[in-house]
């Protein structure tokens, strides 16, 4: 049955601790009912980490690769909401059985779907609850329960009798709540009782996938550019529809920020199937599927595009009135998606531009038109995910353009014509660098006026920054200064009073922040490079609450100063952040803390926590300190949930290991470099054999290097220090699996050998 909490009961025990400890890899997939196997597969690979976004293999590949990949591994896999059992025949050959206590979950509102599995299988029924759990259930839920309680006391009471007999007719369970129909009643009541935003937020999210995880970034963005957001502070309002909406239990929070803050979300499936439907027979939007027949005559407005279609009529139901374009076809190699591939172009033909939302992100490398400008009243452009490698100069001519989103993609450089959009409110890109002399040929005196969120900026001289000066209304700041452009960049910083997150790269020199503290009041604030010997970090906003250092530096114990920043609940401390051997937290400090990240502090020996330091830490994460050996005073962490230890030293885990710890989850590197000694072991140990053995080693680690590459820079710019990777000076170490059949290769390259040394008598 629907909405009896499967999915839930999965969710909990797939997030807890024991779980998170015993299994080495786990991924956890929503099938649905429009079920497309590569895709499915797809998003398994990226979630266990053996696969990049951008990497496109064929159903054959990953199906092999991911077998690869779990045969020496303790695995769970979880395929919620399955519809039939044609799924697991399809998928089940990706699952090896090695006997090692692997896991794969299934859950499924049909009875039938077990039952006609082919394996050996545990079905867990879930039964319905009592009236005790119901209504300790109920108590859990709401606050005002003596309210309640008089009002269910007076439900039972008797009724007035009228010719010797009562006027109630029972009802039995099975008929009162069992069945979808009667759960679907329930859910329409609830509808009903939602005010109209929350009704066109939930309505909303039916555009994208069922179990999609939606960001948070991208539904506040859709929906300002579809102008539904009224007030001033336009984000928290979103804010409060998906805490309205969390709390009737009609979407889930999938994912959360370290703030606590949503970061993902989704519908819960229940709501999908029974919302949904009605959504598009009255033409609120039109989902595009195989085998999808319209229901609706009317013009269709807002168009998603969820797997391949083929229906030329769509055009002239789109073409008049299409104010809405957004798909979810992500498979790369594959025939382009509909709506880019004829959709849009028979738009530009006809000359309507009554777009407003242009969203392709996760599409790999959409041939975009060259006559984007045909599209005035275009908004929203995402092209986030897309690997582009460029974009038509006619993007630079949208005259309506609010949110522009290119990051993750390849694109480097920006039409000059863009830098003279004056409503752009949200720019995403990808370590764009700011051309001043482009920006002196578009005059953009007065432009980029309404800024809110700028990130993935570049500025390499101090002349770029003049050019931002009149940007003062930002809430989101992102940049990247080299050389002496930092002067300048932190005194314009200082001058924007709503700036709510920084985060300050700075390549070449150092971190100079003395005019940092005197103006705007930063809440999130990420710092990469070397700061001063005796920075003040006193001068921070008081009301700062996540704080990321990286290359900082800094020799001297900088725990004690943090400490005393009563609002911070999230330290980062990354790559070289601190080069000293002892990290004290002392007394009385950190006081709001909740996580504290250790990474890669090379020269760290020695972790102590004072009593009465730190009373509300939950996580704690150190990774890639090699040198790190003691720690002193964990125990008095009461409130630690989790304690993560990646990659460290087997004699520091067994000491944790010996406080009897139960919240320690530790993780080690799935791979490292062979030494070229050790990979093959010839008979002979004659001088040929030898340079033999060299040469297939350097060719297996180059294979190796060259696969990993993009692994490393992504691991690295993680660990603080993707700038400065091929200084010799740093060692990025690898946490990122390698997943490569280079077994194959050292097979055949060692048969080569042997048939070149019986050759030459070797």
């Amino acid at each position: 049955m629907a909405g009896s909490g499967k999915t839930m009961l999965v969710k909990a025990t797939y997030n807890s601790f024991a779980i998170k400890q015993h299994f080495e890899c786990r991924a956890f997939v929503s099938v649905s009912e429009q079920f497309e196997e590569r895709k499915l597969l797809a998003d398994l690979s990226i979630q266990l980490g053996m696969v990049r976004r951008d990497e496109r293999l064929s159903k054959v590949e990953l199906q092999k690769r991911l077998g690869l990949f779990l045969a020496w591994k303790r695995y769970l896999i979880v395929l919620d909401d399955v519809y039939t059992a044609d799924v697991w025949e399809e998928l089940k050959h990706a699952f090896p059985n090695s006997s090692n206590g692997s896991r794969v979950i299934l859950t499924t509102r049909d009875a039938c779907v077990p039952r006609n599995i082919k394996a050996h299988a545990r079905v867990i029924q879930l039964r319905f609850l009592n009236d005790d759990e119901s209504w300790e259930l109920f108590v859990d839920k709401e606050l005002n329960v003596s309210v309640w309680s008089e009002l269910i006391e007076q439900s039972y009471t008797k009724p007035e009798e009228k010719d010797g007999k009562g006027e109630i007719e029972e009802i039995s369970p099975s008929e009162a709540g069992s069945s979808d129909e009667a759960l679907s009643g329930i859910l329409a009541l609830g509808y009903q009782d939602l005010d109209s935003h929350l009704k066109f937020c939930l309505n909303y999210l039916g555009l994208f996938p069922k179990s999609y995880k939606v960001p948070f970034r991208r539904l506040f963005q859709l929906l300002q550019a579809e102008g539904l957001l009224k007030q001033e502070t336009k984000e928290e309002q979103v804010k409060k529809y998906i805490e309205d909406l969390k709390k009737r239990n009609m979407i889930e929070v999938e994912k959360q920020k370290l703030n606590g803050s949503s970061k993902t979300i989704c519908m819960q499936s229940t709501i999908y199937d029974a919302l949904i439907p009605r959504a598009k027979r009255v033409g609120l939007f039109y989902i595009g599927i195989k085998h999808y027949q319209r229901t609706s005559k009317q013009p269709i407005r807002r168009f998603a595009e969820h797997q391949e279609i083929n229906d030329e009529k769509l055009l002239e139901h789109c073409s008049y009135k299409l104010r809405s374009y957004i798909s979810f076809k992500t498979g790369g190699g594959d025939p382009p998606p509909f709506g880019v591939a004829k959709l849009l172009p028979d738009n530009v033909k006809r000359g309507f531009g009554l777009l407003v939302i242009l969203d392709l992100e996760g599409v790999y490398k959409p041939l975009l038109s060259k006559h984007l400008d045909k599209f005035p009243n275009l908004k929203y452009l995402g092209l986030r995910w897309t690997f582009l490698d460029s974009i038509p100069d006619s993007v630079g001519d949208l005259p309506s353009l609010e949110t522009f989103d290119v990051k993750h993609t390849n694109i480097s450089t920006l039409p000059g014509e863009f830098w003279k959009a004056k409503y752009l409110k949200h720019l995403y890109m990808n370590n764009i660098c700011v051309d001043t002399s482009t920006l002196k040929a578009s005059q953009t005196n007065g432009s980029l006026a309404n800024l809110q969120i700028l990130s993935g900026l570049v500025i390499r001289n101090k002349n770029s920054v003049d050019y931002l000066k009149e940007v003062n209304g930002l809430r989101k700041l992102g940049v990247t200064c080299y050389g002496e452009s930092i002067g300048e960049m932190v005194g314009w910083i200082s001058m924007l009073t709503q700036l709510q997150s920084l985060k300050l790269r700075s390549i070449d020199s150092s971190l100079n922040l003395e005019n940092l503290g005197d103006h705007g009041e930063p809440s999130q604030l990420y710092l990469f490079g070397k700061l001063p010997k005796e920075f003040d970090f006193g001068k921070f906003t008081p009301n700062l609450e996540i704080l990321t250092l990286a290359m900082s530096e800094l020799s001297d114990d900088p725990m004690e100063k943090l400490g005393q920043l009563k609002s911070l609940k999230i330290l980062r401390l990354y790559a070289r952040s601190y080069t000293g051997r002892i990290l004290t937290c002392h007394s009385d400090t950190f006081l709001e803390l909740q996580v504290l990240n250790l990474w890669k502090l090379e020269k760290l020996e020695e972790w102590k926590v004072e009593k009465g330091a730190m009373p509300a830490l939950e996580e704690v994460e150190i990774r890639c300190c090699k040198n790190l050996s003691k720690t002193d005073g964990l125990k008095e962490l009461t409130t630690l949930k989790e304690l993560l230890v990646t990659s460290m030293e087997q004699n520091f885990v067994k000491e944790l290991e010996s406080l009897g710890s139960n919240v320690l989850i530790v993780k080690e590197n799935d791979w490292k470099f062979s030494s070229w000694h050790s990979i093959y072991k010839w008979k002979s140990s004659s001088w040929s054999d030898l340079w033999v053995s060299v040469g297939i080693s350097i060719i297996i680690m180059t294979l190796r290097c060259c696969q990993s590459r993009d692994l490393a820079i992504s691991d690295a710019r993680k660990l603080g220090s993707a700038d400065r990777l091929y200084d010799k000076e740093y060692i990025i170490q690898f946490s990122n699996p390698l997943h490569f059949p280079i077994q194959k290769v050292e097979i055949k390259l060692k048969l080569v050998i042997v048939k070149l040394k019986s050759k030459v008598g070797l």
